[in-house]
């Protein structure tokens, strides 16, 4: 069981803002918020990386955030990823659970909300 201030989470955005945006939201709740800006950088900057979570956006050049999710839950089954983005359609929402993500943000994120999920998730890992 970890604490929430034991987490290390990664977050993969092209946006720096973003990235720097729950970089200052969990700063001082998590043990490390780690950030990529580049997805196509993303799995092998997390090979080098002990972490518990990703955040990821959808919408990304040159790579979907999906097609980048499905490779990390290949990886690292026993990892937890979070999408945070700011779209809602239905047919993303479908795919996100054809792919067994369980955790879905809109943006702008509700930071309170995120921290109380991100505790949850917390008390559930080893």
């Amino acid at each position: 069981m970890k604490k929430l201030s034991e987490l290390v989470i990664v977050s993969i955005d092209d946006d720096e803002y973003s990235n720097s945006l729950l970089t200052e939201a969990l700063s001082f709740d998590v043990a490390k918020v780690v950030t990529i800006d580049n997805p196509l950088s993303a799995i092998k900057t997390l090979s080098t990386i002990d972490f518990d979570i990703v955040c990821l956006d959808i919408q990304m050049p040159k790579i979907n955030g999906l097609v980048l999710s499905q490779n990390i839950l290949k990886l690292y089954p026993d990892k937890i990823v979070i999408i945070i983005s700011a779209n809602n359609e239905e047919e993303m929402l479908e795919q996100l659970e054809k792919i067994n993500i369980t955790y879905y943000f809109q943006k702008p994120l509700n930071v309170e909300l995120f921290l109380s999920t991100l505790e949850t998730i917390a008390s559930n890992l080893f």
